[in-house]
């Protein structure tokens, strides 16, 4: 984490720049957006995500529900992927720390969608949790 910046005022600046993101990609911003920030992990949680032509191609009597469910989430995730070096970039400005993994899921049934980042250790050095001692060579 930055220094003097409090955990709650970075979780408040990703939210910002999530909804500002989402907007830009799906045209319309999340109902809502929250996130939690741990020392190894940032979880965000978006709901009323989905757009109109989402919603009609769930209620289309045409397709049955999982398979346009599936077609939501395959085309969620392609967006997500294609903005992840921006998502990240920002991200990384925003932490001070650039994630190690992103993680995307959306379920099509509740609106609801979720971004997981695991992120680096905060310290440069890990802890020397085994004495200094290289248990893959011991005998």
């Amino acid at each position: 984490m930055k220094p003097g910046i409090s955990s709650g005022q970075i979780e408040a600046a990703v939210c910002g720049l999530v909804t500002r993101l989402h907007l830009e990609l799906m045209g319309r911003g999340p109902r809502s957006v929250r996130a939690s920030l741990a020392a190894e992990s940032l979880v965000i949680c978006l709901e009323g995500v989905l757009t109109r032509v989402e919603e009609q191609v769930l209620a289309s009597p045409v397709k049955e529900d999982a398979d346009a469910a599936e077609m939501v989430r395959q085309m969620r995730d392609l967006l997500v992927q294609q903005a992840r070096g921006q998502l990240m970039a920002a991200l990384t400005a925003t932490l001070g720390r650039q994630p190690r993994a992103m993680l995307h899921d959306i379920d099509p049934a509740s609106g609801c969608e979720v971004l997981v980042f695991i992120l680096p250790r905060e310290s440069a050095t890990p802890p020397d949790l085994d004495g200094g001692r290289d248990f893959a060579h011991s005998a």
